[in-house]
C-alpha cells in the first residue's frame, strides 16, 4: 500500500519559488487575498442580464440571475440558490464541478452504481458523473445558462451557482433536481491583467494555467485568454486525466448603451478513470469449499479424442446440476462461451463448462480482501479509457434601447465528440478459477491454466451538435417610493443532433457483416460474444500494483476455431457492431420556448414578489435502428443493427407549461421571510423502458416526460452588520416518472425469450414473436419511478470577524422512491403463464442440433434453510422455470425492495464547514490558514426483508411466493473527512507582481476505509464498495501582474 506524503516534486517547487523570491528585489507583504486578472477599480454599470463576480465578498455571493433571469440581490430571491464564489473555489482547490459540490448544500456525486466514482475527473469513462441535488438524480449543468457540452473545468470559471429544485424561470425542460450554472470569465476593458498558476500534487498530477486580460482600447475593447495544460493523476496506478484547453472571451462596447461579448472554448481530454474497487470476487466460495475440480468428462474418456455427443465427452460435458452438482463450482449455462487465448492457439468453446462459484444470492460481490491489501492496483488499464473533444462558442449582444428598456440577443453553438473504451463484461471483471479437469478439446487441463480473466471490450463513439438562441427583453418602472415593477420576456430556440452507439465484438461465420452469427444466426446473440482469456501463473501477481490484464489480442482476419465435438478446425471472424437496437441513439430535437417573469418591489423594497410563466415545445425525431437489409435479404434476423437517420421518422411533439411564484418579506433590516413554489417538466427521455403494451414487437418505450414540483419556505438573517448571512429552508419536492436503472436486471427475461425462439418447439409465428420480444426487452435500459424529497437546509456564509471567513451548511434530506418499475412488473405478470407452459425447456438451446433441448431439471431449488440464509432460490438456472424464479428474486431484491424507502447511497444528514483566517497585520501579515470538514451520516446501504415461505410454494410465483412481513433499510458507516489549507501572499518587484502560494491537504487524517455501497439483501454482508480517496497534498503557486 502506498504512503502519501508531500513528494519531492512539491518540495522542489517550493524551493524553486523561494529562490525566485530571493532574486526579486524590494518585496513587500500585502493582504492574503489573490488578485484576479479581471480586477478593476472603476465602477461599472452592469446590464440587467449580467452579474459581476467583483461584487462577491469572500465566500458571499451578492447577485444572481438564476432567480428571475434579471440581476437580483440574493436577499430578494425566494428560490433555493447557493453561489460558490471564485475565492471559495480557490480555497478548496476545486478544479471541476464534481469536486466543488462536495461542499454543496444537499448535493452529492452519484455513487449508487459502483462504477460511478472516479478520482481524477468528471466521471467514469463513458459519461460525465451524475449529480444528485436534494437526493434527486439528474442535476444539470450549464454555462451562462446554455446547457454545458459535457466536461466543465473551472480554469475558465468565475463562480458557480447551484439551483436546488424545479425552477421554471431558470430552465424549461429540465430535471426536478435542479441545475448548476457556471459563470465564465469575462473580458475587462479597463486595464491589462495577467496571471500564471502552477499546481502539483502528491498523486503525481500537474496543472499549468494562464490567464491574460488585454484592454486593447480602454473602456471599448478587451480580449481575455485562459489556457490550461492539465496532467492529473490518480492515486491509483495508471489513472490519469490529460487535458489541453483554451478559452477566449472578448468584449466590445461601441457606445455606453451597447455591449457585444463573444466566447469560445476548445478542449481535448484523454483520460482513464479506474473503477473504484479492485475486482469482483469469484474465488472465496471455491476456496471455502476446498478448491474442488469438476470431472466434466466421463471416467473412461481417453484424453484428446473428439466428442461423440454423449454426455461427458467434448462438446457435451457433464453439467453441474442435480446429482452431478458440486459445491464451489458453477456452470456457465447461458449458451456458447467462445474464448481466445495465447495458450490455445485456436478459439475454444466453454459451453456448459464450470468455473469457481461466485457468492450466492444472485448478486455480485466485490473482492474486499484485495481491495484492502492492494488498493493501488488497476487491472483494467490496458482496456479502458476515453477521448473527448469539445468546441463551445457563444455570442451576446446587449443594448439599452431606452432608459430602463434593455434587450439581449444570445447565441450558442456546441460541437462535441467522444469515444470511450470499456469492459462490456464488467460483471465478469475478476479473477476466476478454471475448475474443469479437461479442456474443451478433450486434453487434460495443464496445471498452469488455473487462474484467469475472461474479458470482452466495447467501444462507445458519440457526438453532439447543438445550436441555441435566445432573445430577452427587460423593462423596469418605478412608482415613486412605494413600488418598482421589473418585467422580462424571453424567447428561446434550440436544435440538437446527437449520435451514440455501443459497439461490441462478436464472432461471425465469414469476413462479411452479412454472414450471420457463428454460433447463433442472430449476430448480437450472447453465444457469439468474443471473450479474451488471460491466464496468470498464480494469485501472487495480483499483489503487484502495476499488474495489468494484457492488452487485447489482434483478432483481425480469420481466427481458427476447434469444434469440440469433431476436433475439426474452421475459421471464425471477429467483427465489431452494435450490441442491441436500443444502444443506438440517433436523435434530432428542436425546442422552442417563451417565458415571462415579473418582479414587484413594494414599500421601499420591503416586499419582493416574483412570478414566472414558461411554455416549452419539443419536436423529437428518433431514428429506430434496423437490421442490415443486405443480410436480411439472405436470411431473417442475421443482419447487424444499423443506425437510421432520425429525420426519416415521424416527429413526436411535446409541450409543457411551468410556473414559479415566490415572495420575500423583509420584516426587519436583519430578518426576512420567504416562500417559493415552482414546477418543472422534462423532455421525453432517450432511454428505453419496458413497453406498456406487453405484445409490442417493434421497439421498447421511451421514458415518458418527467415532471416535478417543489415548495420552499424559511427565513433569511443578516447578522453582524451584514457580515454574516444565514438562510434556513424547509422544502418538499416531488418528482414523477423519472428514469432509474440501479439494480435493474432484464437478462432472465431476454434469456427466456431467446430460449423459446431457438427451441424449435414453437410454430413460425410464435417463434418470430419470441425473437422480437427478446430484441425489444434487450433494448430496455431501466425503469420508471416516482420520488419525493423532504427536508431542511441551513446555510451560513460571511465574515465572523474581519479576516475570518466561514461557509457552513447542513441539510437533512429524506428522499423516497415509489411506483418502482410498474411497467416491468406488469410485463412479467402478463407473460408468465405462457413461459411456464415451456418451463422444462433448457435456457440454453443449441441451434446446431434438431429439436428442443430439455433441461436436466426445472425445479432445482435450494433447501428452505439455504434460501433463508442466502436469499437465493435456484442452484442452477438451466431451465425456463428456474429463470422465472431468478427474475422474480432479482427484481424484488433490487429495485423493488426499496419501494417507499430511501435511495441507496443517500445520506440523511449532510454537514459541510469551510473556514479561513487572513492575518492582515503584524509579523504574520499575508498568511492565511483554513480548514474544512465534510460529514455524512445515515447513508442507506441496502435493505433486509423478513418473510415466510409456505411448504409447497411455487417459487415462480410473484416474489417467489414469499409472504413479505417487513422491509427495513440498513445504514452504512458515517463518513467524516477533514481538509486543511495554508497560504501566503506577498508582492514582488516594487509591488508589480503579486505572488500567492497555497498548500491544501485533503483528507488530513488519511481515512482509508472502504466505503460500502451495498449490502447483501439477506445476510447484510457488504457486497460492493468504493475507495475513499486518501490524503492528498496540493501545492499551488499563482503570480499575478
Amino acid at each position: 500500500m502506498s504512503t502519501f506524503r508531500l513528494p519531492h516534486r512539491c518540495l522542489a517547487a517550493a524551493g524553486l519559488t523561494a529562490s525566485l523570491l530571493a532574486s526579486l528585489a524590494s518585496a513587500q507583504t500585502t493582504s492574503a487575498q489573490p488578485v484576479t486578472p479581471a480586477a478593476t477599480e472603476q465602477v461599472v454599470t452592469l446590464s440587467p442580464f449580467e452579474v459581476s463576480s467583483d461584487q462577491d465578498t469572500g465566500y458571499v455571493g451578492q447577485d444572481t440571475l438564476s432567480g428571475s433571469r434579471l440581476r437580483t440581490n440574493l436577499k430578494d430571491i425566494a428560490a433555493a440558490i447557493s453561489p460558490m464564489t471564485g475565492e471559495f473555489l480557490s480555497d478548496i482547490a476545486a478544479t471541476n464541478i464534481e469536486s466543488a459540490i462536495e461542499y454543496g448544500v444537499g448535493t452529492r456525486v452519484e455513487t449508487d452504481d459502483a462504477r460511478a466514482a472516479g478520482p481524477v475527473s468528471d466521471g467514469y469513462n463513458d459519461s460525465i458523473r451524475s449529480i444528485r441535488i436534494r437526493g434527486l438524480p439528474g442535476g444539470g449543468r450549464s454555462i451562462n445558462f446554455f446547457n454545458a457540452p459535457g466536461e466543465v473545468d473551472l480554469y475558465m470559471t468565475e463562480r458557480l451557482e447551484v439551483s436546488r429544485g424545479p425552477n421554471s424561470i431558470l430552465y424549461g425542460f429540465g430535471s426536478p433536481a435542479g441545475k448548476i450554472n457556471v459563470s465564465s470569465k469575462q473580458a475587462n476593458t479597463n486595464k491589462h491583467a495577467f496571471s500564471l498558476t502552477h499546481r502539483i500534487d502528491s498523486w503525481g498530477g500537474e496543472r499549468l494555467s494562464g490567464d491574460a486580460n488585454l484592454a486593447l482600447i480602454k473602456d471599448k475593447l478587451a480580449l481575455r485568454v485562459a489556457v490550461l495544460r492539465g496532467r492529473e493523476e490518480s492515486w491509483r496506478s495508471a489513472g490519469h486525466n490529460d487535458q489541453n484547453r483554451i478559452f477566449l472571451a472578448s468584449k466590445w462596447q461601441p457606445d455606453r448603451r451597447t455591449t457585444v461579448k463573444v466566447e469560445f472554448e476548445r478542449g481535448q481530454v484523454d483520460r482513464f478513470v479506474p473503477r473504484p474497487f479492485f475486482a469482483n470476487d469469484y474465488l472465496s466460495i471455491w476456496n471455502a469449499s476446498g478448491q474442488p475440480i469438476f470431472d466434466n468428462f466421463r471416467s473412461d474418456y481417453v484424453p484428446g479424442t473428439p466428442g461423440t455427443g454423449v454426455a461427458g465427452t467434448p462438446g457435451t460435458p457433464f453439467r453441474d446440476t442435480g446429482a452431478t452438482s458440486v459445491t464451489g463450482v458453477l456452470e456457465r449455462s447461458g449458451g456458447d462461451w467462445v474464448v481466445f487465448s495465447d495458450r490455445f492457439g485456436v478459439a475454444q468453446n466453454y459451453r456448459q463448462f464450470t468455473y469457481s462459484e461466485a457468492p450466492t444470492g444472485g448478486v455480485l460481490q466485490n473482492d474486499f480482501a484485495r481491495g484492502l491489501s492492494n488498493p493501488d492496483a488497476v487491472l483494467e488499464a490496458n482496456w479502458v479509457g476515453g477521448e473527448f473533444e469539445t468546441n463551445n462558442f457563444s455570442a451576446f449582444v446587449q443594448r439599452e434601447v431606452m432608459r430602463d428598456l434593455n434587450v439581449e440577443l444570445a447565441f450558442n453553438r456546441q460541437v462535441s465528440r467522444t469515444e470511450t473504451r470499456n469492459l462490456a463484461s464488467w460483471n465478469h471483471y475478476g479473477v476466476a478459477a478454471d475448475t474443469n479437469r479437461y479442456l474443451p478439446n478433450g486434453q487434460l487441463k495443464p496445471a498452469d491454466q488455473l487462474y484467469y480473466f475472461d474479458v470482452t471490450p466495447d467501444r462507445r463513439p458519440s457526438s453532439n451538435q447543438t445550436s441555441q438562441g435566445r432573445l430577452t427583453v427587460s423593462y423596469e418602472k418605478g412608482y415613486r417610493d412605494w413600488a418598482t415593477l421589473r418585467v422580462a420576456g424571453l424567447g428561446e430556440l434550440a436544435r440538437i443532433k446527437s449520435r451514440s452507439e455501443i459497439l461490441q465484438q462478436y464472432w461471425l461465420r465469414g469476413p462479411s457483416l452479412t454472414s450471420g452469427g457463428a454460433f447463433n444466426p442472430t449476430p448480437e446473440n450472447g453465444s457469439n460474444a468474443v471473450y479474451y482469456r488471460y491466464y496468470i501463473p498464480s494469485l501472487a501477481v495480483l499483489d503487484d500494483p502495476d499488474f495489468r490484464i494484457p492488452a487485447p489480442y489482434n483478432l483481425s482476419g480469420a481466427t481458427p476455431y476447434q469444434d469440440p465435438r469433431t476436433g475439426q478446425i474452421s475459421n471464425l471472424y471477429m467483427h465489431e457492431f452494435n450490441r442491441s437496437q436500443g444502444n443506438i441513439g440517433y436523435v434530432d430535437r428542436e425546442t422552442s420556448a417563451y417565458m415571462g417573469v415579473s418582479q414587484l418591489f413594494l414599500l421601499k423594497n420591503r416586499i419582493v414578489g416574483t412570478f414566472g410563466y414558461r411554455s416549452d415545445r419539443l419536436k423529437n425525431w428518433v431514428g429506430v435502428a434496423v437490421r442490415d437489409p443486405a443480410a436480411e435479404a439472405i436470411a431473417p434476423n442475421t443482419g447487424v443493427w444499423t443506425p437510421v437517420d432520425p429525420r426519416t421518422a415521424n416527429a413526436g411533439i411535446f409541450t409543457g407549461d411551468t410556473r414559479t411564484l415566490g415572495g420575500v418579506v423583509h420584516v426587519l433590516p436583519w430578518l426576512s421571510l420567504f416562500y417559493n413554489t415552482s414546477n418543472s417538466v422534462s423532455t421525453p427521455g432517450t432511454n428505453y423502458i419496458t413497453p406498456a403494451d406487453p405484445l409490442k414487437t417493434t421497439i421498447a418505450d421511451l421514458v415518458p416526460s418527467p415532471a416535478g414540483e417543489t415548495e420552499d419556505y424559511g427565513i433569511k438573517l443578516s447578522l453582524l452588520k451584514n457580515r454574516v448571512f444565514v438562510t434556513a429552508t424547509e422544502f418538499h419536492t416531488i418528482s414523477q416518472r423519472e428514469f432509474g436503472f440501479s439494480g435493474f436486471n432484464k437478462s432472465n427475461v431476454v434469456n427466456i425469450w431467446n430460449a423459446l425462439a431457438n427451441s424449435g418447439a414453437l410454430n413460425a409465428d410464435e417463434t418470430n414473436f419470441a425473437r422480437r420480444q427478446a430484441e425489444v426487452m434487450n433494448q430496455v435500459q431501466g425503469y420508471v419511478q416516482d420520488s419525493e424529497s423532504k427536508g431542511y437546509e441551513v446555510e451560513v456564509a460571511g465574515q465572523v470577524l474581519p479576516g475570518w471567513s466561514i461557509s457552513l451548511n447542513y441539510s437533512k434530506n429524506k428522499t423516497t422512491r415509489t411506483n418502482i418499475a410498474r411497467e416491468y412488473r406488469a410485463y412479467i405478470d402478463y407473460h408468465k403463464a405462457y413461459w411456464k407452459s415451456f418451463g422444462t425447456l433448457a435456457i440454453s438451446q443449441n441451434t446446431n442440433t434438431p429439436g428442443p433441448d430439455i433441461a436436466p431439471g426445472s425445479t432445482d431449488w435450494r433447501t428452505p434453510a439455504e434460501i433463508n440464509a442466502t436469499g437465493d432460490f435456484t442452484v442452477n438456472t438451466d431451465s425456463i422455470n428456474e429463470a422465472i424464479a431468478d427474475a422474480e428474486q432479482l427484481f424484488f431484491d433490487n429495485p423493488f425492495v426499496f419501494e417507499g424507502k430511501r435511495f441507496v447511497g443517500d445520506p440523511l444528514h449532510n454537514f459541510n464547514l469551510r473556514t479561513r483566517y487572513d492575518f492582515r497585520q503584524g509579523r504574520l501579515k499575508g498568511l492565511t490558514v483554513g480548514a474544512g470538514m465534510r460529514f455524512r451520516a445515515g447513508r442507506v446501504a441496502g435493505a433486509r426483508t423478513e418473510y415466510t415461505i409456505t411448504p409447497g410454494t411455487d417459487y415462480t410465483d410473484t416474489w417467489n411466493g414469499r409472504v413479505i412481513e417487513s422491509v427495513s433499510t440498513v445504514d452504512a458507516s458515517d463518513q467524516n473527512v477533514y481538509d486543511f489549507q495554508i497560504g501566503y501572499a506577498t508582492t514582488l518587484r516594487q509591488g508589480k507582481v503579486r505572488w500567492n502560494i497555497q498548500l491544501n491537504v485533503n483528507n488530513v487524517t488519511n481515512q482509508r476505509d472502504l466505503v460500502v455501497n451495498n449490502v447483501h439483501p439477506r445476510t447484510l454482508v457488504p457486497i460492493t464498495y468504493r475507495y475513499q480517496d486518501p490524503r492528498q497534498y496540493i501545492l499551488t503557486n499563482t503570480f499575478s501582474f
